[in-house]
């Protein structure tokens, strides 16, 4: 210490810090598994559910991206990348699937992107879509006039 022999000195500086975010969470969904039950004759486009997953992380390493990874050979669903929206991409037919389960993926965008899963389980509702038929065109038949009821 020089006891302020000469004047004593100081400075005073301001120090702006950034905090980066590392992607260190993972997409958490709020459910691992989604029902949902839908008539098959909904409109293509008509709203089917909504799935919703977090993440812990701020800025691109918290943003979400939603895509569906299997189960819609078919293509009858399609899902939101941004709200994770799903709806139907085509009419429905219950008469050849009456059940299908989607797997849906949230991906963060950071640089090493954290991906989670969940899985949407759907049944598809009958409509009376289907008219009667009889297999053949014409029936022929020949009953005894005393036959008695419910002979066959």
């Amino acid at each position: 210490s020089d006891r302020g022999v000469p004047r004593a000195r100081s400075s005073l500086a301001s120090l702006l810090i950034f905090v980066n975010d590392i992607n260190d969470h993972a997409p958490l969904f709020q459910q691992p598994l989604y029902r949902v039950w839908v008539a098959e004759d909904v409109p293509v486009g008509s709203y089917i559910g909504g799935l919703s997953a977090t993440d812990g992380d701020s800025g691109l390493n918290a943003r979400l991206r939603y895509a569906v990874v299997s189960g819609n050979r078919l293509g009858w669903f399609r899902v939101s990348e941004e709200s994770g929206l799903v709806t139907s991409a085509a009419r429905l037919d219950r008469e050849s699937v009456a059940e299908l389960t989607l797997n849906i993926s949230a991906q963060d965008q950071g640089l090493q992107p954290r991906t989670s899963y969940t899985t949407l389980h759907i049944t598809v509702g009958d409509v009376n879509d289907q008219a009667p038929a009889f297999p053949r065109p014409s029936y022929r038949l020949s009953v005894p006039e005393h036959s008695p009821v419910g002979t066959q």
